[in-house]
């Protein structure tokens, strides 16, 4: 499964990184700003994507999210900006709340690809942080 991973500090990014390719996920990125996962994608689409919401600009992820939405990309937050998630619902699949260990991140992915996969659904934990829409 790929996953972009869209953030822009960069220790939490890297970490976040190595706990995912660690747990067998395929890592685009990680990006720092919505046009260097742009163009990332150029080559191909992520299966997931995990956005922090305040990046280049104020909220730029939202509408790195919604576009990516509209390509059929699952996305989910990954933020201190839970309110403005909240009111982006639209964008994203769902909201993990920072501060957030890459272990939790983990386990909401595994959660987002059961929803995707039904007929492979089998048992897994779902983190206290993860609000799905």
């Amino acid at each position: 499964m790929n996953v972009l991973i869209v953030e822009e500090e960069a220790l939490i990014a890297l970490s976040l990184a190595d706990e995912l390719e660690s747990a067998g996920y395929e890592v685009m990125g990680p990006a720092a700003t919505s046009q260097a996962a742009r163009e990332l994608m150029k080559s191909r689409n992520p299966d997931f994507a995990l956005i922090d919401i305040d990046l280049d600009n104020r909220f730029a992820g939202v509408e790195l999210a919604r576009d990516l939405t509209r390509r059929g990309v699952d996305c989910l937050f990954v933020t201190a900006e839970s309110a403005v998630a909240r009111e982006n619902t639209d964008a994203a699949v769902g909201c993990i709340a920072k501060p957030c260990s890459p272990a939790e991140i983990c386990l909401s992915l595994n959660v987002l690809d059961a929803r995707q996969n039904p007929s492979d659904r089998g048992s897994y934990l779902v983190p206290h942080a993860l609000e799905l829409y």
